[in-house]
Parts: C-alpha cells; sequence; structure tokens
C-alpha cells in the first residue's frame, strides 16, 4: 500500500534529486529535465512496489500530458550516490523512468530521513538500464551464442549511444556487455567501451561466468 509523503520545503527532494541527476546526464534527457521543471509532479506516495524506500511520483495532468511518449520503453539510471549528512554515508540511488515521464526513484535507505549534501551527487558509476523482459533478454543472448547465464543479473543498459546486454561484473564498477556486434568491457572510470578481439569471442561465450576478471581484462587491446 502507498502512503502520500509530502516535503514541506520549496523543491520536494525528490524534484531536486532527479533534477541534479538529470542535470549530469547528456543532452538527449533534456526532455525529462523539462518536465520537472515545469511542475510535472503534483504528489509523491512511498512504500509500494515491493521497495521499502521507493517513491513514485503522481502527475500534474497538464503537464504530463505534454510531455507522455505511450510507447517509449521505460528504463531507469542506477548506481547514483550522493552523501547523507545524517548517517554519514553514500546513499545510493536509481532513477525510474516511463512512458516518457519520470516515474519515481528508490535508495538504500529511507531518503526522507536523508539530509543531503547535493554538492556530492555522483553519476561517475551509473548505469540506464532498459525494461526488457527476462524472456526477451534470453531470446536475446541465445541468438548471440550465449546459452549459459545468470538470468538475476543480465539485463539491457545504454552504454553511450549503444544498447547492450549486462553480462557480469568485472571490477570498481565496470562490467562485461555484449551486442550483435560482440563483446565489450565497459570502464566505469573512463566511460569507454572497449571491444574484445574475435579471437576471444569462443572462449567468452562457453567460460565467461567462471573466468577471472583479471582474464577478461587481458583481452583488452595493447
Amino acid at each position: 500500500m502507498f502512503d502520500i509523503f509530502r516535503v514541506n520545503n520549496d523543491r520536494s527532494i525528490v524534484e531536486q534529486l532527479f533534477s541534479l541527476v538529470l542535470n549530469k546526464m547528456p543532452s538527449e534527457y533534456e526532455h525529462y529535465l523539462k518536465q520537472i521543471k515545469e511542475g510535472v509532479i503534483r504528489r509523491l506516495l512511498s512504500g509500494g512496489g515491493g521497495m521499502p524506500n521507493y517513491i513514485a511520483v503522481t502527475y500534474n495532468t497538464k503537464i504530463s500530458s505534454l510531455y507522455e511518449r505511450k510507447h517509449e520503453k521505460g528504463f531507469s539510471i542506477s548506481g547514483v550516490t550522493v552523501f547523507d549528512k545524517k548517517s554519514r554515508r553514500n546513499v545510493v540511488l536509481e532513477f525510474y523512468f516511463h512512458s516518457g515521464l519520470v516515474a519515481g526513484v528508490n535508495a538504500d535507505i529511507n531518503i526522507k530521513k536523508c539530509s543531503f549534501d547535493v554538492d556530492t551527487l555522483n553519476i561517475d558509476s551509473s548505469r540506464v538500464k532498459y525494461e526488457k523482459s527476462s524472456k526477451e533478454v534470453k531470446n536475446s543472448l541465445t541468438e548471440l551464442g550465449i546459452l549459459k547465464f545468470n538470468e538475476s543479473e543480465v539485463h539491457e543498459v545504454l552504454v553511450g549511444k549503444d544498447l547492450m546486454i549486462y553480462l557480469r561484473d568485472l571490477e570498481d564498477g565496470d562490467f562485461l556487455a555484449i551486442n550483435q556486434h560482440g563483446f565489450y568491457i565497459v570502464s566505469i572510470g573512463s566511460r569507454e567501451a572497449f571491444k574484445v578481439s574475435s579471437v576471444y569471442f569462443d572462449e567468452i561465450k562457453k567460460e565467461y561466468l567462471h573466468l577471472s576478471s583479471e582474464r577478461i581484462y587481458s583481452y583488452l587491446p595493447d
């Protein structure tokens, strides 16, 4: 069950967090920043969706009707962090978008009890994940020759302007991904995707779940 959550500040916590993260994203996310600035959020609901710290958005329909894209695939921006002065730790946030509209935010702590240092909001380790059913992901991986994978981990991600399927974590937020063009080692630190030589494709397809991170990094070009 949802509970109504109101904030007495001029701008709600959620509006502020959405604005901060969208300001740091590429220009194609301007669509979402504009709707926040124009007051698309009418009120906030918390405690639903099986996620106790999830806060959902309800809309000012006069504004949302201008921005809604009914057939647009939903996505989330995960791995965003911001420092909470009360708990004295970084809080991990995930922002959700659906049908062209901001939809909600989830955190690993109750953000209603936080006092954020907004200057510390960081997207360096963030990932854009697109909604795709597990069946669709499984079919895509099968078509790409990946027959063994961890169903709870694989998902579609946006890397730059390329859609890929996330396969597994490596180190420091880096990960191994695949699309129709091949395998990639995605470096969070440098915000780049390095294509793996086709020489290693057979080994990765058969063994990537069991390969050490060191071995996978050895595929990087010199």
